[in-house]
């Protein structure tokens, strides 16, 4: 398996923080969508995220890189409505007068589910992303 890049590092690192799981159950559970996604190529079909889209895939070929030969992939993705709703939601969040965080519907649902130390992460990524 291809080595992860630092940025895919830190993603693992953030999913971590925010469910308490471990890297190794982390990565297991994306590499099982990893392999359910190449079933869903092969087999022509797209790929259904729960709560985040559906992803097609097309391979238009191969081209010779620095790094040798590359599929070149054709990508399409269609966003669920969960999806959506939260990105909307974000994006009201940041021009309202309020800044309350809790109307986005994921922070709402985690705050229910009582995740004291996840909101307080989630709230400082993106109070540090306004104010970039």
């Amino acid at each position: 398996m291809a080595r992860l890049t630092q940025k895919e590092r830190e993603t693992l690192e953030c999913i971590r923080n925010i469910t308490h799981e471990s890297i190794e159950k982390i990565n297991n559970i994306l590499l099982g969508l990893m392999t359910q996604a190449l079933l869903n190529y092969v087999d022509g079909e797209p790929m259904h995220i729960p709560y985040f889209g559906t992803f097609l895939v097309r391979c238009k070929g191969d081209e010779i890189t620095d790094k040798g030969k590359e599929a070149v992939l054709e990508t399409f993705f269609s966003p669920s409505p969960s999806f959506k709703e939260n990105i909307g939601s974000y994006e009201d969040f940041k021009s309202s007068p309020s800044k309350d965080i809790n109307q986005i519907p994921i922070i709402k649902y985690l705050n229910s589910m009582n995740e004291q130390s996840l909101r307080m992460t989630l709230n400082d990524m993106v109070v540090e992303e306004i104010s970039e």
